[in-house]
This record gives C-alpha cells, sequence and structure tokens, in this order.
C-alpha cells in the first residue's frame, strides 16, 4: 500500500536510528510492526489480569513432568 503522511522529521529520524531499517519505508515497518505487537501483549496482559489462568481440577504436575520427560 502507497501512503503519504505528513510526519514530523525528528520523528521520522528517530524511527529510523532506532529500528536501523535500511530506508525509511523499513524502519515505519520495524516500528509498525512493534508497535502492533507490543499492544497485542498488553491487550492480553489486561485480559490475564481481568480473567486469571487456572489449572485444571484434575491437573497434576508430576505427571505432566513426567510427561515432558519421556
Amino acid at each position: 500500500m502507497k501512503v503519504t503522511a505528513l510526519l514530523p522529521e525528528n520523528l521520522v529520524d528517530d524511527v529510523k536510528a532506532l529500528s536501523k531499517g535500511k530506508n525509511i519505508t523499513e524502519s515505519l515497518l520495524i516500528a509498525l510492526n512493534e508497535w502492533v505487537q507490543h499492544k497485542k501483549i498488553k491487550a492480553l496482559v489486561q485480559n490475564i489480569a481481568e480473567e486469571p489462568l487456572r489449572f485444571a481440577e484434575d491437573f497434576d504436575i508430576y505427571e505432566t513432568r513426567n510427561n515432558n520427560r519421556t
């Protein structure tokens, strides 16, 4: 997708420097992908905080350990 955007030059310079991309396009792709990953992780953490994970009633740590060792 081709996009035209008005971005502050200092912001673009920071993105290029921090992402170490070969050009502006690659730098923006790196930055946007990292931002999306960060948001997804943040949402997952929030989801777990609201509804913590629970072990099944019949969960047996020793059986699981033995299964993982074989």
